[in-house]
């Protein structure tokens, strides 16, 4: 049978694609990092039988608008490459347009994905060769079709007449304009299609509205996949998803994010960071400020550090805001992550150096600060006097990169029960249940008061304060047993056999397995750290069993 004759089996809808997935064999990427033929699960052809129906009068696709909407990972862009990928070998003058959110993220997510099913597929990989994939386009010249891609914006978006519009992740789009404008492209070509994979957006957001809309538009269709809770994604979600790592997910990110991400539950725009019952199990019978820091760390290691967050206006008052100082201690643990406790809190009425200095001062005497963070706003003066006075400080821009690294960190600390405050402290319990972070166009988060009439000046002093301490090891990492199978002549150029290198066995090596664990732990909260797994591993890491190894 020549490729004439096979194409005709390939056309219709399901039957056709399934047709064609049996005769070409496309590999897929798996789990096991190989790749194989794809075999799709009991989902996903209830999907792709959505997606292909045919009307049998006009012959034509039933739902020109096809959208799936699930957490990540979940194999949306997969489904829809093979598909993309059967119209693009069985239809004649077809043009396929890919988009992105960004033109990186379009050629990263959508066209080397294509690529690499396509040369990894030994059938596919003769049909269209390497020379005909190219910087933006993918070329079939036996039926005059291409796949290609542009920048990601309204400009580039005018011109084309296309037969499919593939966009991903929609819900991460900054702006419309270059998918509203490319949807024009199709309206003269016949039974033109929109495939759309995204996560869950915000409410009322791009892909919550046409979600709705799916709802009373015969001609679109839309999957929705979400889960109630962690154990119905454990009970439900595809096996080639890792639950250990999805756990982990839910103690580092925001809750919005993880709900997002891997529950697929929508959210508003606006959340509040702290519930009642964090603020609550944080909350403590201690007095401030506390006078004897030893018998509150109970003789564990600790490190002190402290924030200011300093007003514009002078005088605080209903509406400005106040300057705030606070000081935690960082105490160890006996084998987890370390407690934090509010040692202290002020707030200035007058927004005065003289008045911030003998404050801080009284504290540097009570608790020797270890390190202490000033916003870098009017804080030039204050800087000087304590380098003179020999406080060790940093000044911090209250940018957004130093506020998702760290407003996170404090919501996960506060979530897991380890940061005690003082049940006095009521201002800043307060200030706690009004704060919110907010969803940007562009993924990233505002985080602040939720309404003009609320302050957050304490909130961040106290984000502040904890940030100081982001540096400090306090725990050393411990590994039982070193067990080593080289009998290699360059075994004690190991660094765990006291050499100073890692070598090429650490791919099968246990004890690496788990000391690059803890590194990774380490860099999770020194993310400006270059320290190397060798040197982690003589500096913060300590065997508490045998080192075993067998002789050469």
């Amino acid at each position: 049978m020549n490729f004439s004759e096979r194409i005709k089996l390939w056309q219709g809808g399901e039957a056709g694609f399934y047709q064609w997935v049996n005769d070409i064999q496309p590999r897929i990427l798996t789990r096991s990092n190989r790749y194989e033929p794809f075999v799709p699960t009991a989902r996903q052809r209830k999907f792709i039988r959505n997606v292909l129906a045919v009307d049998k009068k006009s012959g034509l696709f039933k739902h020109s608008i096809s959208m799936n909407v699930e957490p990540r990972r979940h194999g949306k862009s997969t489904v829809f490459s093979l598909i993309v990928l059967w119209l693009f070998t069985s239809r004649m003058n077809f043009t396929v347009q890919l988009l992105g959110s960004t033109e990186d993220h379009c050629r990263r997510t959508q066209f080397a994905a294509l690529k690499r099913i396509i040369n990894n597929s030994p059938l596919l990989s003769v049909l269209i060769p390497e020379n005909n994939q190219f910087m933006y386009t993918i070329m079939f010249h036996e039926l005059q079709n291409q796949i290609q891609f542009s920048a990601s914006n309204t400009a580039s978006a005018f011109g084309d007449k296309i037969n499919l519009l593939w966009v991903s992740d929609l819900h991460s789009f900054v702006e419309l304009g270059p998918f509203n404008a490319l949807q024009a492209a199709l309206l003269d070509s016949e039974d033109s299609l929109i495939f759309v994979d995204s996560n869950v957006d915000s409410t009322d957001g791009p892909v919550h509205s046409l979600e709705k809309e799916a709802t009373n538009d015969k001609q679109m269709f839309c999957q929705s996949t979400s889960y109630r809770d962690f154990d119905h994604f454990a009970k439900e979600a595809p096996a080639w998803i890792d639950r250990d790592k999805a756990a982990r997910l839910e103690k580092t990110t925001l809750p919005a994010d993880f709900k997002r991400d891997v529950l697929g539950q929508r959210s508003d725009a606006k959340n509040g960071l702290f519930s009642a019952e964090i603020i609550e199990q944080c909350r403590d019978s201690y007095r401030v400020p506390v006078a004897d820091v030893d018998a509150l760390a109970k003789g564990r290691a600790y490190k002190i550090g402290a924030g200011l967050d300093r007003a514009k206006s002078l005088i605080a008052g209903p509406r400005g805001d106040f300057t705030v100082w606070s000081v935690v201690m960082k105490v160890a643990t006996q084998g987890g992550e370390p407690e934090y406790y509010l040692l202290n809190q002020h707030r200035f009425l007058i927004n005065a150096a003289k008045s911030i200095k003998a404050v801080i001062l009284e504290d540097h005497k009570r608790y020797k600060l270890d390190n202490v963070i000033l916003e870098n706003y009017e804080t030039a003066d204050i800087h000087a006097w304590m380098l003179e006075n020999q406080i060790p400080c940093e000044l911090i821009s209250p940018h957004d990169t130093n506020q998702q690294a760290s407003f996170p960190e404090m919501y996960r600390t506060m979530k897991e029960g380890r940061f005690h405050f003082s049940k006095d402290l009521e201002i800043f319990e307060s200030e706690l249940s009004t704060f919110s972070y907010t969803r940007r166009q562009n993924g990233s988060y505002a985080f602040g008061h939720s309404g003009v009439k609320f302050h957050d000046d304490t909130v961040y002093s106290v984000n502040w304060a904890l940030f100081s301490l982001r540096k400090e090891v306090l725990n050393l990492f411990e590994i039982d047993t070193i067990q080593c199978d080289c009998r290699g002549g360059n075994r004690h150029m190991c660094f765990m056999m006291g050499g100073g290198l890692e070598l090429h066995c650490k791919g099968r090596c246990v004890a690496y397995g788990q000391v690059e664990e803890m590194w990774r732990q380490y860099r999770l909260f020194n993310e400006e750290s270059e320290i190397r797994i060798p040197e982690f591993f003589h500096s913060f890491l300590r065997v508490t069993g045998a080192v075993i190894y067998q002789s050469a």
